[in-house]
């Protein structure tokens, strides 16, 4: 098996992926294209490319016992646990790797938390930029009074407090207060609250679950919007070390609970459901609690669940980016959040249906429609799970970008 790249522009179709008669796989990362084909194709493919014009570079060969593998990474997890591991095509949280099929076979089974292996097969695409070229006009004018009500100040203020702790860690006394003076937030913003006791690798914890219920006759659907409120210091074995978690995800939490605040008095029609999760660092246990509890009666009356995880560091230049993360069963939460940044935003945005660790993915597996809102390239953030993760490198335009689309599409899914 040989294997190269090639370049795409990167708002338009791969059409050469879809020219030929090979079996191989062709699988598009943003703006390029990994394929791999027997070696008895190899030819084929060259003499294809030439007459397209299409510049290949080849990167590897393959023997017999290997394969090509994407994996949707948190950070640079996988590359951190799998040194040894053959990366040809890095686009930050989204690897193309070639693992020997054995090896494989153990890391699908394993399913970490901080990484998802696939193997790569026919023509895929792993991740991809969305155009902004074709915005509609702003034509909904209470949801721009709606987003002029959000308080930089206020979200600043709810962040600097939650930093403030000396780590968020799930099973500590400081977590603990940060979740309890979450729920008096969102009990002063008239929100129906309550603490979900959890589990966290055999010590107790807490979800925060704050219900704020629509004025619609006859069934409601429910929105959900959930971040996790917990940090971790994976520098340091001692419980107690410093992790004031700003981005990851003093952020996400701070932008909930200005949500909470904006949408305390709206008249909504659906019902509208907040979380912040606890155990999200030790393999997402507050969000797998939650979910295995629904019943299916609730699992089915969930209409969309948005989840924020590091939104507030920009981590490509100067570009502000983010990054739709959902599935197959969330394409058509994907694209609306798409929508509502193309028209109240100046959001870059990446769109990758391939779903990788954080607290949208449990909802994912059962069934339901979930995306994660997460800054572009949080791979190239160097500062998460350490003490330097800290109101230094918070972006609040990016930050406030991302608030702004995540509000626009709840309140535009409360009112359907």
């Amino acid at each position: 098996m040989k294997i190269a790249t090639y370049q795409v522009e990167r708002l338009t179709a791969d059409t050469f992926a879809f020219s030929m008669g090979l079996t191989g796989t062709f699988a598009r990362f943003g703006d390029r294209v990994i394929c791999s084909v027997a070696d008895r194709e190899w030819p084929l493919l060259m003499e294809s490319a030439e007459t397209a014009e299409v510049k290949l570079t080849k990167l590897h060969e393959a023997s017999e016992g290997e394969g090509l593998y994407s994996v949707v990474q948190v950070g640079n997890s996988f590359c951190r646990d799998q040194p040894d591991a053959s990366v040809v095509l890095d686009r930050g949280r989204h690897l193309a790797v070639i693992l020997d099929r054995e090896r494989a076979n153990s890391l699908l089974n394993e399913e970490p938390s901080d990484y998802v292996v696939r193997p790569l097969q026919g023509r895929e695409t792993i991740f991809e930029l969305v155009s902004s070229a074709a915005k509609k006009p702003v034509s909904e004018d209470w949801i721009k009074n709606l987003l002029a009500t959000i308080s930089p100040q206020n979200v600043r203020t709810i962040l600097e407090y939650l930093v403030s702790f000396q780590t968020r860690r799930s099973t500590t006394e400081y977590y603990l207060s940060a979740a309890r003076w979450s729920k008096h937030q969102l009990d002063m913003l008239g929100y129906a609250t309550r603490l979900e006791n959890i589990s966290v690798s055999g010590q107790p914890s807490l979800n925060v679950i704050a219900e704020k219920y629509g004025h619609g006759t006859g069934e409601r659907y429910v929105t959900v919007v959930t971040a996790h409120l917990d940090s971790i210091n994976n520098d340091s074995t001692d419980p107690l070390a410093p992790a004031p978690g700003a981005d990851d995800n003093g952020s996400g939490s701070a932008a909930l609970l200005e949500i909470a605040r904006v949408l305390s008095k709206h008249a909504n029609k659906g019902d509208l459901r907040l979380i912040l999760f606890g155990g999200e660092e030790q393999v997402l246990q507050g969000s797998e609690h939650y979910v295995a509890n629904l019943s299916q009666a609730e699992r089915q009356r969930i209409k969309a669940v948005v989840n924020m995880d590091m939104v507030a560091t920009v981590n490509s230049g100067d570009v502000l980016t983010v990054l739709l993360e959902g599935a197959p069963v969330s394409e058509h939460v994907v694209d609306s959040l798409a929508g509502v940044a193309a028209r109240y935003t100046t959001l870059v945005v990446k769109k990758s249906l391939y779903p990788g660790g954080s607290d949208h993915f449990p909802f994912i597996r059962a069934d339901i429609p979930a995306v994660m809102t997460i800054e572009g390239y949080d791979n190239a953030n160097p500062n998460t799970h350490s003490e330097d993760d800290t109101l230094a490198h918070i972006n609040y335009e990016l930050l406030l970008s991302i608030l702004r689309m995540n509000l626009a599409f709840v309140a535009e899914n409360l009112e359907r």
